[in-house]
Formats: C-alpha cells, sequence, structure tokens
C-alpha cells in the first residue's frame, strides 16, 4: 500500500461470541519508516468502505442505517479517532502499516479493545520476504459488524497479499 492507503477489506455481519482469524502476507525492504499523520485520510476510506457496503444491500432498514455511520464515526476526538490516533502515534521504528479489525454495535457505534475484547490491530515488524501478520480466534464482543482492512500511514510503501479471512 502507498502512503496514507486503505487496501483491501471486508464488511461482515457478526454476532457476539463469533470467532474471527485473519492471515495476510507482508513485505518491505526500506527500514522503518516515520507515520505521515494522516488519521483523518484513512478514516474517511473505512467510513466509505462501510457507507458502500451498507447502501450496497437491499433492505432499506439497512440502509437507513447510512446515517447512523457518519453521526456515530464522524465525530473528531471520538473512540475511533483515537484508534487511528494511537497506532499513528506508537513507538519503534517499523512502518506504520497494519491488519485492522474494528467493530461496531448494531448501532454503528465503535466498539474499542477492554480486556482483549474488541477493535485491535496487528503491525508489521520484520523486513523481507516470507513475512505476515496474524490474529487468530479475535471473538466478537457485541452483535454488530466488523470490518477488516489493511492500512498504510507510514512513509514508505509496504506490499500485501493473500489476506485470509475466517468467521466462525
Amino acid at each position: 500500500l502507498t502512503p496514507n492507503s486503505v487496501g483491501p477489506n471486508m464488511l461482515l455481519k457478526v454476532m457476539a461470541g463469533d470467532k474471527l482469524s485473519m492471515k495476510v502476507d507482508y513485505f518491505y525492504n526500506q527500514p522503518g519508516g516515520s507515520s505521515n499523520g494522516n488519521v483523518y485520510s484513512i478514516l474517511s476510506n473505512i467510513i466509505g468502505t462501510l457507507l458502500g457496503g451498507i447502501t450496497s444491500q437491499g433492505s432499506s432498514a439497512v440502509k437507513a442505517s447510512a446515517g447512523a455511520i457518519n453521526s456515530n464515526l464522524g465525530t473528531i476526538n471520538g473512540p475511533i479517532w483515537q484508534f487511528f490516533n494511537n497506532q499513528n502515534n506508537s513507538g519503534g521504528t517499523n512502518p506504520k502499516s497494519y491488519l485492522n479489525y474494528v467493530f461496531f454495535d448494531e448501532n454503528f457505534r465503535f466498539i474499542p479493545n477492554d480486556n482483549g475484547l474488541g477493535s485491535g490491530f496487528q503491525q508489521v515488524n520484520t523486513p523481507g520476504d516470507g513475512q505476515y501478520l496474524e490474529a487468530t480466534n479475535v471473538v466478537v464482543p457485541k452483535n454488530g459488524y466488523a470490518i477488516v482492512f489493511l492500512s498504510n500511514s507510514s512513509n514508505i510503501n509496504v506490499y500485501f497479499d493473500n489476506l485470509d479471512i475466517v468467521h466462525n
């Protein structure tokens, strides 16, 4: 992914207690990479994906949820903004490039990570070939939606391949 971009993603309808397992291969060959700090770019891409996924559904009740996405996610300094700011402000010299899993309740309110349950991410670390990110048996905390996506807010290119998502 080029800097400040969101890559492949999937929006899922989930129930409390479901489990998600995700894995993706990655490659980068430059050391480190500072953050461009553009949380707005990443978040606006995610909101667009959510709106697209919701409005493409057949049910008018589901389409009506599109307004809830904007009102619940558009608040600057709200919980989802904090989630992305925490990513951008994490220390280390690894690229700010992630496998993300973000949960929303049925009213599209962001569900942060609380005691190991909720939204989270895995950051790329070792450069070179044969690297992967993995999050297994992530328990869905509430009925609602999950979006799994790749993002890069560092100033170098990171290449992803073979995104695999299993929903049990």
